[in-house]
């Protein structure tokens, strides 16, 4: 508690009555208490309506809170009391600005520019305003003219050399951002560009020498990034990569010399190439084959890996250049000649393919065959003939027999979307998704937006719930149909779960509402193409296995992770027991793995014997003599009512009164996860264990304990991930504080305490601002670490606990 009457004493003594209450918001602001800052503000605008100060101060505590237009109204009232100063015009077209006004923004800074003397500043958000709405010519002027007023204005160097970027211009946009390193030595975003920048130029000793500078800046990240190698493991491909990763990230920071670090760097970039090709991305496996030869253009072996991928997305002639470059340094490469044989072999270009297969048996080296890529084998790939993006359409439409089709109305009070019958099928495409799927910011921006989260300080945020929610729910169903088949990636490792779900129907169509596919697409997308499957890029499939009897899919995407598994899999069951089928005999229910102890539980729990499950890891492809499959429960990564009203009445302990045992303060840890881990967890957890808080790692309990301990907490604090599912079988008024990297922020758990009535709050974490060497760290943002501010989790955990600001 804060006394804030002894400071309004301390400061009447120095201030009149408009001064003080500015000077107390400014203090309450400091101290994180932004709503009664806001009152004080008012005050002294209401007692001074000339007081500049407090306009500006109101204006951009409103802006940071999240209220935009709220803000934009200060600045139009400090305007209409005739305040004449550029700070106000220059903060008003910057909220226009970000509110995507660009014109009217433009023109009040251009107001700005007319009241007082030309401001560096000013011309520079100008530019910014230019350059966000597309009109070039003009940033690069306005960005001029604010480095001709302040050489040293890092901002404006950082702005024009990003410009100079985008154009294609690398020298220009280097001495910017040179220039920027010089003003700022802790600017880490300009290190990113400038050492991406010397990479492409092929300088990359220089750039290695800039990236070192950068770690330099920021040490503690790396060497907590570094320190995770007990949890990595030699005979698992990400874990090797992410190994190699550290080593070139150790000799970076420790050793000058050049030589060595690009050898090392080189070793990551092939790590890395050898993982995307193993998981099918084979764009990104040839991106990083490529940098590695351009760190050590001699090691011949990375030609052959790239030709490989390559052949594999059907780039043959691509292929046979790169192994003719690779044999330019060894014409005796047994690999590379056996594997550019074949491919000649395969287009019929035999005697040239001889040639090569001479230099495999004249060579005196052992030579094991290798496994080739599969355009290399010539065998029929039967592909669904076409794609039926809703079910519905293809019943009305199949001649098949014995097809059954019946919808099931969720009872929640949110409408479900009626499908537009597309009476023909869709020709599939072969192409990749313009969206990013799941990892799409512009598309989770879009929901993030919808629940309006209000900001209680600078990186503290509430989620409010939405008077309605944002999205309808589709509807549900289930499907019967006589020899279906169903293709289901297999999980490979923890780092390669299912990707790929392919319902296919007797006549050999593919049913877009029962299948996805990696990473899909978030509820709102207006990208998603039902045209477009995975499955149609692939060249092989494992073979087709006839499975006797009647078979329930129930297989979904990373089937095998708690949060897909209860929010995915099992509400599909819930699906089929409201069906005509509830109490039709099943022989099998075909389910991505059954490894965990979770899973095993839930079925238990359901009724579902052990000896009535397959596995679609080792049956990745099936037919089955009857095939029912009940619809997915909504949309990905958004749990309906429905989802978790099943799982609350078949797992919530309704009997169970709260505990005087059980813990009220969880702390929920990731630091045995493989990703997302908070860098600086021993000062979280000092923080919270003082204030009462438990450790725990759900993953180490059964789900019964885990429900209770949630049924039981009233405050639960965790970074995003799988443990905070739970969430489901908390109480009315339960307090979340979740925790995001700035670059992986999701409404997945902000769905459930919203439909729970939970108090969700969430902190974003800090970022690690060198760009190349963060994603060489992080080959996806959902795997980035958190570094959490200890004073903003202070600042959340006051507000959860109700301090409250005497006035």
């Amino acid at each position: 508690m804060v006394d804030i009457e002894r400071y309004r004493k301390g400061l009447a003594e120095c201030f009149q009555l408009d001064e003080l209450s500015y000077q107390l918001g400014l203090l309450l602001e400091q101290l994180g208490y932004w709503e009664e800052a806001t009152h004080s503000y008012q005050d002294a605008i209401t007692q001074n309506q000339q007081h500049v100060e407090a306009h500006l101060s109101l204006g951009m505590l409103w802006e940071l809170k999240g209220s935009p237009k709220i803000a934009i109204a200060i600045y139009r009232q400090a305007i209409n009391n005739k305040i004449k100063d550029a700070r106000i015009y220059n903060n008003l077209g910057y909220v226009l600005a970000k509110q995507k006004a660009f014109i009217e923004a433009i023109l009040i800074y251009q107001q700005a520019l007319e009241i007082g003397s030309d401001s560096a500043v000013i011309y520079n958000n100008l530019g910014r305003t230019f350059l966000e709405s597309e009109q070039i010519e003009q940033a690069f002027t306005a960005f001029e003219q604010a480095i001709n007023l302040d050489p040293h204005l890092a901002s404006a160097h950082y702005n024009l050399g990003y410009l100079w970027k985008q154009r294609g211009d690398d020298y220009s946009a280097a001495t910017h951002f040179q220039k920027v390193i010089e003003l700022e030595p802790n600017n880490l975003r300009a290190y990113g560009h400038y050492s991406n920048i010397l990479i492409n130029q092929g300088k990359l000793r220089q750039a290695i020498d800039c990236l070192r500078q950068a770690i330099i800046q920021q040490p503690t990240w790396i060497d907590n990034y570094c320190q995770r190698t007990h949890q990595l493991h030699e005979d698992n491909l990400l874990d090797k990569a992410q190994l190699t990763c550290i080593d070139f990230l150790q000799n970076l920071r420790q050793s000058s010399d050049i030589s060595l670090n690009l050898n090392k760097l080189e070793q990551t970039y092939r790590a890395f190439g050898d993982v995307f090709s193993a998981v099918y991305e084979d764009k990104r496996a040839e991106s990083y084959y490529q940098k590695a030869i351009q760190a050590q253009p001699q090691n011949i072996d990375l030609y052959w890996h790239l030709g490989n991928t390559l052949i594999k997305q059907q780039r043959t002639e691509a292929a046979i250049a790169i192994y003719q470059l690779g044999l330019t340094l060894d014409k005796t490469h047994a690999h590379i000649n056996f594997s550019l044989g074949n491919l000649l072999a395969s287009q019929q270009r035999f005697a040239e393919a001889l040639h090569y297969y001479e230099q495999v048996l004249q060579s005196n080296k052992e030579f094991t065959v290798p496994l080739l890529p599969s355009p290399f084998i010539n065998q029929p790939l039967q592909l669904p003939q076409g794609i039926f993006e809703f079910t519905q359409n293809w019943i009305s439409r199949t001649k098949i027999a014995d097809c059954h089709y019946q919808i099931i109305d969720h009872s929640c009070e949110t409408s479900i979307k009626t499908v537009e019958e597309t009476p023909s099928a869709l020709s599939p495409q072969v192409s990749p998704p313009s969206c990013q799927g799941i990892n799409c910011n512009s598309c989770m921006t879009d929901l993030c937006h919808q629940f309006e989260p209000i900001a209680i300080a600078s990186g503290v945020y509430q989620v409010i719930k939405p008077a309605s929610m944002p999205l309808s729910y589709p509807s549900t169903f289930v499907v019967s149909m006589p020899e279906g088949r169903l293709w289901t990636t297999p999980k490979k490792s923890s780092w390669m779960p299912c990707k790929a779900i392919a319902v296919i129907t007797p006549d050999n169509y593919l049913l877009s509402d029962l299948s996805r596919d990696y990473p899909w697409y978030l509820p709102g997308c207006q990208k998603h193409d039902p045209a477009i499957h995975g499955m149609f890029r692939r060249n092989v499939l494992p073979p087709l296995k006839s499975i006797q009897g009647t078979v329930v899919a129930l297989t979904g995407l990373s089937g095998h992770m708690y949060y897909h598994w209860m929010m995915d899999i099992l509400p599909r069951l819930n699906i089929l027991q409201r069906s005509n089928w509830a109490d039709e005999p099943v022989d099998w229910y075909l389910i991505n793995t059954i490894e965990q102890d979770f899973q095993r539980e839930t079925l238990t729990k359901l009724g579902i014997k052990s000896e009535q499950l397959l596995s679609s890891d080792q049956y990745p492809y099936i037919q089955a003599t009857k095939l029912i499959i009940p619809s997915f429960p909504g949309h990905p990564h958004w749990a309906t009512p429905e989802s978790i009203n099943f799982l609350r009445n078949h797992f919530f302990n309704s009997s169970n009164t709260t505990s005087l045992t059980s813990p009220k303060r969880l702390y929920i840890s990731r630091s045995n996860a493989n990703h997302r881990q908070i860098i600086n967890e021993i000062e979280v957890k000092q923080l919270l264990e003082s204030m009462g808080f438990l450790t725990v790692f759900p993953e180490q309990y059964s789900l019964a304990e885990q429900v209770n301990m949630f049924q039981n907490a009233e405050i639960i604090v965790a970074p995003h991930g799988g443990g905070l599912t739970n969430l489901i079988f908390c109480r009315p008024g339960t307090k979340i504080i979740e925790f995001f990297s700035p670059n992986y922020i999701r409404t997945d758990y902000w769905v459930i305490s919203v439909e729970l009535e939970l108090q969700h709050y969430y902190i974003k974490g800090k970022n690690f601002d060198c760009t190349p060497l963060r994603k060489l760290m992080y080959q996806s943002s959902l795997t980035e670490d958190i570094w959490l501010d200890i004073k903003l989790l202070k600042l959340a955990l006051e507000v959860v606990l109700n301090d409250s600001v005497s006035i």
